[in-house]
């Protein structure tokens, strides 16, 4: 096999610096002026109705590549970048493989039977799965689909372990229930996706605290796996610097090019190192709202200049609203 592309041998994730919005225009101005040797590369990432786009660049001199040094912290911070590409993975599964109707559940212990180990805790949500899959083979269905994650901490009291397990439908909730033997009182409820889908359930899952124990989830085998493609031509240099002067520019380069989907929030970030861009955009099956038309009325005032890089930020609240009461 031949050598690797430059191009292909860094991860992009670790390379923005800071967001689009925090910088003056007249600075993103003079960072343009800068002309390294680089082209963008587009990446389009399908998770069930999860679509995502990543524009970011590659270099054809490996000099130019943003490589932090090394120094004190750089331990945590490639743990931090881990832990960024862990979640991405995390949220994706779950929206490729799990929809409504299926399960999460929130499997606890009770008072004196903590598991002491986490090879134990391991073993005891891998023998509830068999369980449940047993269960499932009697009734003429396949083992299930799953994905959990393990939160584990320790207090005055000891060790304290649960697990949140997101599980596909097939077992009513009460068996399912049933089958966890370490606590009287179980917490469970079926998945109902709102306008984002299961992205809000998921990235609430992934950013709990886990203590010292490394792993962060497991899941069965057999998952849909994200779709990924990149195409090194589909975005050019021109356009990235027109996206990153106006956020109109992002929404319509994205409506131009994927027309089935319905954006649903976008970043511009940079690297002050090579003076690169990077755009991260996501988007949703426009079926996710049904295939009628709609018909809107806009009678309202209009986006204030100021605001304009900070629409796709969510919560963001401008101090131009105006009292309509």
């Amino acid at each position: 096999m031949g050598k690797k592309k430059v191009k292909d041998q860094y991860d992009y994730e670790n390379a923005f610096d800071k967001n689009i919005a925090d910088l003056d225009m007249l600075f993103v101005e003079e960072m343009m002026k800068n002309r390294i040797g680089l082209h963008y590369a587009t990446k389009t990432i399908h998770s069930g109705k999860l679509f995502e786009v990543e524009i970011y660049p590659v270099f054809k001199k490996r000099g130019d590549i943003p490589c932090p040094k090394v120094k004190a912290g750089a331990k945590k911070a490639q743990r931090n970048l881990n832990e960024k590409n862990s979640k991405k993975r995390f949220i994706r599964l779950v929206e490729a493989n799990f929809g409504e109707g299926d399960f999460w559940l929130t499997l606890t212990y009770d008072e004196g039977s903590y598991p002491e180990t986490r090879e134990r805790a391991e073993k005891d949500i891998s023998n509830y799965l068999k369980r449940v899959n047993r269960r499932r083979k009697k009734i003429g269905l396949l083992n299930a689909k799953y994905i959990y994650i393990m939160e584990r901490g320790e207090g005055k009291d000891g060790i304290r372990c649960h697990f949140h397990l997101i599980i596909e439908a097939g077992i009513g909730r009460d068996e399912l229930e049933g089958m966890w033997k370490f606590a009287d009182i179980k917490d469970s409820s079926r998945l109902y996706p709102n306008e984002e889908g299961l992205v809000g359930l998921a990235t609430y899952l992934a950013d709990k605290k886990r203590g010292k124990w490394e792993r962060r989830w497991n899941s069965s085998k057999g998952l849909k796996k994200p779709v990924e493609s990149v195409s090194h031509s589909k975005t050019g240099k021109r356009q990235v610097e027109r996206m990153v002067k106006d956020y109109e520019e992002v929404r319509g380069y994205f409506e131009r090019n994927w027309a089935g989907y319905q954006i649903r929030g976008a970043d511009v970030m940079y690297n002050d190192f090579n003076c690169a861009f990077y755009i991260r955009i996501k988007a949703r099956e426009r079926s996710f709202w049904g295939n009628g038309e709609r018909e809107k009325v806009d009678t309202g005032c209009g986006i204030h200049p100021e605001d304009l890089h900070h629409i796709f930020k969510r919560f963001y609240r401008s101090r131009f609203l105006q009292d309509t009461q």
